[in-house]
């Protein structure tokens, strides 16, 4: 297969679905990583979404367990205590201005 690499926690979106979508949740601490259909993309942005990265790039790196929204699988992460070298100086508000 050509996904071998797992996200942390085992997991992996199916084939065809976005496996570079996101929805941080600052108020809960969480990141959770949506297996999105490419059709889903706009609505998805218009509730905070985020296209492009991922949770673990953020500094979620702790799996908490998946759910399924309308038909859409997540995995859902939060904050690694001991793992986040990175995280201390990217926090901060979410947008960063990293537009397309």
């Amino acid at each position: 297969g050509a996904v071998s690499e797992l996200w942390p926690g085992g997991v992996s979106c199916p084939q065809g679905k976005l496996d570079d979508a996101f929805h941080i949740n600052e108020e809960e601490g969480t990141c959770q990583m949506v297996c999105l259909p490419p059709a889903f993309t706009g609505i998805f942005k218009n509730h905070g979404g985020e296209i492009g990265s991922t949770c673990f790039e953020h500094g979620f790196s702790d799996f908490k367990g998946e759910g399924k929204r309308s038909g859409v699988i997540f995995f859902i992460y939060r904050r690694g205590d001991d793992s986040t070298p990175m995280a201390e100086h990217a926090g901060g508000g979410g947008g960063d201005g990293s537009a397309e």
